[in-house]
């Protein structure tokens, strides 16, 4: 079993990565599904429409994502994504959708705290950095 444990961190970055596609191309597909979700004091702060920030969002969602599931710079996306989960979360409360996105954060912070691993291209940057030349 112990053989396995190589394979945890890409297993947890691409759950991770399956949640924010999901979820991104979701807002991309049926905006208006969204739209209700988005607090009024962004759209007044930014003056950006409830819809246009739903189109935004699922972008950086699904961007995010991709940076995570070829593993280009792991740490900083993992926490902005981690952030971003914040963010809803204190928004959404403790329901049954906030204490989901918690669990996923606590997801996000492990990644982030791993960084790089083999399957990542931060890592090859970072073996071949090492390579003698």
């Amino acid at each position: 079993m112990n053989k396995l444990k190589i394979f945890a961190p890409i297993v947890l970055r691409l759950g991770m990565v399956f949640v924010f596609v999901w979820f991104g191309l979701n807002q991309l597909l049926n905006q208006s599904m969204w739209v209700s979700l988005i607090p009024v004091w962004i759209v007044n702060a930014t003056g950006i429409s409830a819809g246009a920030f739903v189109v935004i969002n699922g972008l950086f969602e699904i961007i995010m994502a991709m940076m995570l599931s070829f593993g280009f710079h792991i740490r900083l996306v993992a926490t902005l994504l981690f952030l971003h989960l914040a963010m809803i979360v204190s928004d959404v409360g403790l329901s049954a959708v906030g204490v989901r996105d918690v669990g996923l954060m606590f997801g996000l912070l492990s990644v982030a705290f791993q960084g790089a691993d083999i399957y990542s291209y931060d890592e090859v940057e970072i073996v071949s950095e090492m390579s003698p030349q």
